[in-house]
């Protein structure tokens, strides 16, 4: 069997076709920084722009397999377009992307073919839910800041402090500072920043029950500053988890190793190392039932 006869099929939003070709174009943002009486140029690497997809697709009621190719399929797809939908695009050669249609180009040989079209379908990278999920993540991080900055002010007004609460605040302060050092959507697409505010946050309920200083009445201003950064925490995990490509929880049912978990979570066992970077195993190899597991959902492309 010819390995093309072995892939997927092409498809948007669910609805399958025939194609003949496809044509995938990418490029790299860059920037070329030329010096006077310097040779050649520095280059400035930003990041990839969004692929362009192109496909020759035939509509034809000749074919079997694929339901009403012509004219259903085609109305169907042409409507998505019309709606500006967004979904996921199967590329046979590629793999799965989230991508819509900027364009609809339809030519009918009506002399040439009568039993239906061949149209040439146009589709591009939509990445927006993940753009909007890193700029709300921005835009988190200043209210984080101001109750980290808060909380270390009060902090530091404190003459008498345990040894075991300082040692607390320090883990604590250093894993806001890690949050407030995200700067790119790399992190977010590998699950680092919802590794770091699970890591955090959890810091933070130790402290609310351990803390000595916090039972004093005396510091309600520290119980205030500490409550305002817990509050923080719990906003940006909660938007960041909420977004539809965004970290997810998955609850051990029962002892699992991180293969057993990766399984479950995504069908195979190639991701198992990045469970294991996002979440702090005791044993890896026997992960307890009840055990909060982060993977993510990346938006990106996903292999053939």
């Amino acid at each position: 069997m010819p390995v093309f006869d072995q892939l997927q099929r092409a498809a948007f939003d669910g609805l399958e076709f025939p194609i003949k070709y496809v044509s995938i174009k990418g490029r790299y943002r860059h920037e070329e920084h030329e010096y006077l009486r310097v040779p050649g140029a520095v280059i400035e690497k930003l990041e990839r722009a969004l692929y362009s997809i192109e496909m020759g697709a035939v509509f034809d009621t000749n074919i079997r397999g694929y339901g009403t190719l012509w004219p259903n399929t085609l109305a169907a797809l042409r409507n998505k377009f019309e709606a500006g939908v967004t979904s996921a695009l199967v590329v046979p050669t590629i793999g799965t992307v989230p991508a819509f249609q900027p364009e609809w180009d339809q030519t009918a040989e009506i002399g040439k073919i009568r039993s239906g079209e061949v149209v040439r379908l146009l589709f591009k990278e939509d990445q927006t839910q993940r753009f909007v999920t890193l700029a709300l993540v921005k835009a988190q991080q200043q209210s984080l800041a101001t109750a980290a900055s808060n909380l270390g002010t009060v902090r530091a007004s404190l003459a008498d402090m345990p040894a075991q609460d300082i040692s607390i605040f320090d883990a604590i302060q250093e894993g806001a500072n890690a949050l407030l050092a995200f700067k790119d959507r790399a992190d977010l697409v590998n699950g680092w920043l919802a590794a770091k505010i699970a890591q955090v946050t959890h810091l933070v309920r130790q402290a609310d029950s351990a803390l000595e200083s916090m039972k004093d009445p005396v510091n309600h201003e520290l119980l205030e500053a500490f409550m305002g950064l817990w509050n923080a925490l719990v906003v940006m995990g909660t938007n960041l988890a909420e977004s539809p490509r965004g970290p997810r929880l998955y609850t051990v049912p029962r002892q699992m190793s991180v293969s057993d978990i990766a399984v479950a979570v995504y069908g195979n066992t190639e991701r198992a190392s990045e469970i294991l970077v996002n979440n702090n195993f005791a044993d890896p190899f026997a992960v307890p039932a009840g055990e909060k597991v982060i993977y993510f959902v990346d938006g990106g492309l996903v292999a053939a």
